[in-house]
């Protein structure tokens, strides 16, 4: 599965970074047939990512989409950024499915701590993230927890952008 808000290009330093995310901020689980993984309405600190396995995602307005590995992988990515509540319900539907969760107050902790570009990477996304997300509830546009997937893509872009536009912003600075 593919987490849309993460670098398209990756160093070796963020190597590090990603296995650091790993032990520190991911957990592994399961979700049997017809078992509910979150409700709407609920607090939600942390974002999930789909393994394997085929999940159905309930929203407002008879919003319905399948999720797997494949599509619609990545699910509550607001949290790591903003307080967020479910806005569906997502739960098994075929066999056992196998998912990844993301805990929001580790993955700010290990960000901020990590530091470098690939924090200010992830710095300007979830600004660009919120205000995507604030938009479209402005507009009264459905807001779920899936979010599209061009939409995330973009925004990455745009992440990458502007730290590239900093670093060389930086750089003529500090040339002499």
């Amino acid at each position: 599965a593919k987490c849309h808000f993460w670098p398209e290009r990756q160093l070796q330093e963020e190597l590090f970074f990603i296995r650091l995310l790993c032990h520190q901020c991911l957990s592994e689980a399961a979700a049997a047939p017809g078992q509910d993984v979150f409700l709407p309405g609920n607090d939600c600190a942390q974002a999930y990512v789909m393994q394997t396995g085929l999940m159905s995602y309930h929203g407002k307005e008879n919003f319905e989409q399948d999720c797997s590995a494949e599509m619609n992988s990545c699910l509550c990515i607001t949290a790591l950024w903003a307080e967020w509540h479910n806005r569906g319900r997502f739960a098994a539907t075929h066999g056992l499915c196998y998912y990844v969760t993301i805990d929001a107050e580790a993955f700010c902790t290990s960000s901020l701590n990590y530091g470098g570009s690939i924090y200010a990477h992830l710095q300007i996304f979830g600004i660009l993230l919120v205000g995507h997300v604030e938009a479209l509830e402005e507009e009264d546009l459905l807001v779920t927890d899936l979010l599209d997937e061009t939409a995330m893509a973009e925004l990455r872009v745009r992440a990458q952008q502007y730290c590239a536009f900093a670093g060389n912003l930086k750089k003529k600075r500090y040339k002499t």
